[in-house]
């Protein structure tokens, strides 16, 4: 097999000249994502911009998985955003046939994503890696290729004879030849899924805007003025973990259109983002969600509670368009301060229970069937002061008798139709509110506060989620 391979290399040697793709840089890989890395290199020339995390996120991989993204995801991934490629999978048999294909893509503009088997170390068991093909010195018989696994960023040179010996690879399918050839060029069309749109939003988000870090967290993207890792990971523990709970909890479906959430480092930072994506300065210290535009724009330097209290709203408007105005901010303010308990997100007392504990004592709480029948206009305009606190904490007590998702979920079969209070009634089997609400205040003033973030105030803490 061997003699017969050089023979075949020194015949074709003669004759072919060399080819050398330029213009495709070299990335270096994260751990197990090897195959992003190959994808980012071949996605950059068509202007993408997208890491190898963003596409890592796009293809929805478990993070706590250290496989990496597979080359049928790859091929799923580039497929869904419209990028010009094709999967080739071959016999072992068919080696040489694929190499004269590959070879011949690479004299038409094309690289290709190839799985070959490697030996870390000299009698170390053999694994599979991703290598990106870019050129053939024939003069030499060698292979030209990026490595992501090589830090000085310089492209290898094989031989031949050995990348064919190491080019079949194990598969579900048995023993064969995989690859992924990659047009270099951008995707013509319009995106016809979520993901594609993801991608191309992310994509243009970096190329129009400057001094940023562009991430993207399915389904939202995650700008900030911080480092790119410090984004991510502000991204990764808060808004992917927050989204994914919410989820679970509630049945959210994704929004239909993309969200951008801008984090801020400090106050400077988000009064000049608020003037620029919304024309003025904002009305709040903390954050803001802004569904026409749809952007969050947050002072993160505060914490993390009012980017987690915005995102149900976006969840809300999603899935539930017609829920009443006090339950949608019940359950944004339930969670301003939150963490994980038995695997589900939850709600913890914080800042708004003072003033509500007052207010009970001082007889002056308005009803909770008052509450319950506010349209948005009387939510917002006609507060005395309480309804926030009030809607926040009926859903902390649903939440403590494990009845908050059912509730949840009775009145939005309900269409719109209850504004809370039939569905109320019948997840607590009472249909005497008024006699609930004797002793659900009785249970609001028992409940104890330690002290925490007071936007009026100034206390220290924070309301920032927890895990």
């Amino acid at each position: 097999m061997r003699s017969a391979t050089l023979l075949f290399l020194l015949l074709g040697a003669c004759q072919e000249p060399d080819i050398l793709l330029g213009g495709i840089p070299h990335v270096y890989q994260k751990p197990g994502l090897g195959g992003e890395a190959c994808l980012e290199m071949v996605l950059r020339p068509g202007g993408w911009g997208l890491t190898q995390e963003d596409l890592f996120r796009l293809v929805e991989v478990d993070l706590t998985s250290s496989s990496g993204c597979y080359v049928d995801k790859l091929d799923r991934l580039l497929g869904e955003i419209g990028q010009g490629h094709q999967l080739v999978r071959a016999a072992p048999e068919g080696t040489r046939e694929q190499w004269r294909a590959l070879r011949a893509d690479l004299a038409a503009g094309r690289p290709s994503i190839v799985c070959v088997r490697h030996r870390e170390r000299p009698g170390g068991p053999e694994v599979e890696r991703f290598r990106l093909v870019i050129g053939h010195a024939a003069s030499t018989r060698e292979v030209v290729l990026h490595d992501p696994t090589r830090r000085d960023g310089r492209s290898r040179r094989v031989p031949l004879h050995r990348f064919l010996e190491r080019w079949p690879v194990e598969t579900e399918g048995g023993r064969q030849v995989v690859r992924l050839r990659v047009e270099l060029r951008p995707p013509e069309g319009q995106p016809r899924t979520s993901t594609a749109r993801l991608a191309r939003h992310i994509a243009a988000l970096k190329r129009r805007l400057s001094g940023v870090s562009v991430v993207a967290e399915p389904p939202f993207a995650v700008i900030g003025d911080e480092p790119e890792a410090t984004v991510r990971e502000r991204a990764r523990t808060t808004v992917r973990w927050a989204a994914g709970r919410l989820k679970e909890m509630f049945g959210f479906r994704d929004p239909q259109t993309i969200i951008d959430i801008w984090l801020l480092k400090d106050r400077a930072s988000y009064i000049a983002a608020s003037q620029r994506l919304i024309g003025r300065r904002p009305d709040t210290p903390f954050g803001f969600y802004s569904a026409e535009r749809r952007v969050m724009v947050m002072n993160i330097g505060l914490g993390a509670g009012t980017l987690v209290h915005e995102l149900v709203h976006a969840f809300i408007q999603s899935c539930f368009p017609g829920c009443p105005p006090w339950l949608n901010e019940g359950l944004g303010s339930l969670y301003e301060a939150c963490g994980e308990r038995e695997g589900r997100i939850h709600g913890f007392v914080n800042w708004r229970l003072p003033a509500l504990q007052h207010a009970i004592r001082a007889g002056r709480l308005p009803s909770l069937r008052r509450l319950m029948s506010l349209d948005a206009r009387g939510f917002y305009g006609l507060d005395p002061g309480t309804n926030y606190a009030q809607a926040r904490y009926l859903c902390y007590y649903l939440q403590e008798k494990g009845l908050l998702r059912r509730f949840y979920r009775e009145v939005l079969a309900r269409g719109g139709a209850d504004d809370g209070q039939r569905s109320l009634a019948r997840v607590l089997g009472d249909e005497d509110l008024v006699a609930f609400q004797r002793r659900w205040e009785r249970y609001v003033l028992a409940l104890p506060y330690a002290g925490g973030f007071d936007p009026d105030l100034g206390a220290e803490g924070t309301g920032a989620a927890r895990r």
